[in-house]
């Protein structure tokens, strides 16, 4: 943390592993001094950083990040990267007219790959896949999960909207993977399929996921269907 500034103003830069703890002390003790209060909103947009590699694994030593199994190798720059793991849900696709989000339909079929063996995606094919790695996230701390540019590179993507990750969240991530290539491309259990990078909140949430009425996902294992037909029928 560096601190400078004018008399009756403080300049304040965070590193990104410093936990929103720290904030609240140093607000209440420029309060206490008489000096002019930094903004919340300053220090919201100071702390809302990516976490570096070193801070990763910082996070991942204290508990404030779980990753199982974890293997320090998978860490990058900026991000860590997650690995595909054996189950997939395909969708069957001759056996329903439409998707209907009000009613809880069996859309999927399960699909386990065996050992050493892998699972071929047709072009224009939509799969759900998951992460080898279950996450644990403290109450301070929110992870975007993107794909592997290698991957991308042969049409491969891995989530159409659900890249971001609550704090609080446990379990595995579940994966929406298309191939919008002009070729099948083969998967295979354990490769680096995607990154996830984790941004630490300016304070702790008040009701982070798994909270009462907060995360129909939380504790999923394997990939998992939508569950929004638990949230009731549209207002129309």
């Amino acid at each position: 943390m560096h601190r400078s500034g004018a008399t009756g103003a403080v300049a304040i830069s965070l590193t990104a592993g410093e936990s929103s703890s720290v904030v609240e002390r140093l607000l209440a003790k420029e309060k206490a001094a008489g000096s002019t209060p930094v903004s919340r909103s300053i220090v919201k947009h100071l702390n809302m950083a990516v976490l570096s590699d070193r801070s990763i694994k910082q996070a991942i030593e204290s508990g404030r990040v779980k990753i199982e199994p974890y293997d320090p190798a998978l860490v990058q720059p900026a991000s860590l990267d997650v690995r595909l793991g054996n189950e997939f849900k395909a969708f069957r696709n001759h056996a329903q007219t439409c998707i209907d989000p009000t009613q809880p339909n069996q859309l999927t079929e399960s699909i386990t790959v065996k050992e050493g063996q892998f699972f071929i995606i047709h072009p224009g094919e939509f799969i759900l896949g998951t992460t080898l790695e279950v996450m644990t996230l403290s109450d301070d701390i929110v992870v975007r999960l993107e794909g592997k540019s290698s991957m991308g590179r042969m049409g491969l993507l891995i989530h159409a909207t659900a890249g971001f990750v609550d704090p609080g969240f446990s379990g595995q991530l579940t994966l929406e993977i298309s191939n919008i290539s002009n070729l099948p491309i083969k998967l295979y259990p354990g490769m680096r399929i995607g990154q996830v990078s984790f941004h630490p909140l300016d304070q702790p949430a008040e009701k982070p996921y798994g909270s009462r009425g907060v995360g129909k996902y939380q504790g999923q294992m394997g990939p998992t269907e939508s569950r929004v037909a638990e949230e009731g029928s549209p207002e129309v």
